[in-house]
């Protein structure tokens, strides 16, 4: 069942008194962002992915604590959706509305083979003129994003949300022009469920389902 932000927050705060009722125990999972419940018993009865917008849970957090925690606010974040074969969906969002985005194209690709440049550099062929422009262009579409990112301003979004493939992460910072962030940031989450393209329309579609909460029953 998908709940809302706002239902998602109300399930926390609420939670507390429904484990006295019910005689349940809650186990947190923070690397998957989500709670468990179990009966007197120990059994598993529910869980519960929270949106991937929530605070991150420490491992001894308590659930009184963590609820302190949540806002009605949305946080201000960035979501990116970066593809080998040269294109991205970018956007920067505030209040759940979306400030700025853009999507990106570049020639990586080779179009007999289907070899993104990215997976390319290292083999024969890099001085051929073919493979000389998707090069520039590989290299051009990291520092296009970068510097996206750092001409909206975006050194205070409070999370940063990334659906992409290693070799596209880490092209982002072997470039002149870096991000305004660290390869580590604290604030880093990977999108955990499949964006299809690097469109605009799924950037929004993804924008939504990031506020949303999963709860299941077992």
């Amino acid at each position: 069942m998908v709940l809302s932000y706002q239902e998602s927050i109300d399930f926390i705060r609420n939670l507390p008194a429904r484990l006295e009722a019910q005689r349940e125990t809650v186990l947190f999972l923070p690397k998957k962002l989500a709670l468990q419940g179990f009966d007197g018993a120990g059994k598993l009865k529910w869980w519960f992915r929270v949106p991937l917008l929530f605070p991150r849970m420490g491992a001894a957090e308590t659930l009184e604590n963590y609820a302190t925690q949540l806002s009605e606010d949305l946080p201000t974040y960035l979501l990116l959706v970066l593809r080998a074969n040269g294109n991205a969906a970018i956007g920067y969002f505030e209040n759940g509305k979306i400030l700025n985005h853009k999507v990106i194209r570049k020639y990586m690709v080779r179009q007999k083979q289907g070899k993104s440049q990215i997976k390319h550099l290292k083999t024969r062929g890099k001085s051929r003129a073919g493979s000389r422009v998707r090069l520039e262009q590989t290299i051009e579409f990291a520092e296009e994003i970068n510097q996206k990112l750092i001409d909206w301003e975006t050194e205070d979004a409070e999370r940063i949300l990334v659906s992409s493939s290693i070799d596209v992460w880490n092209l982002l910072f072997k470039v002149d022009v870096l991000p305004p962030f660290e390869k580590r940031d604290m604030r880093l989450r990977k999108v955990p469920y499949h964006i299809p393209t690097a469109t605009f329309a799924e950037l929004k579609k993804a924008a939504r389902q990031i506020t949303w909460g999963q709860y299941q029953e077992v």
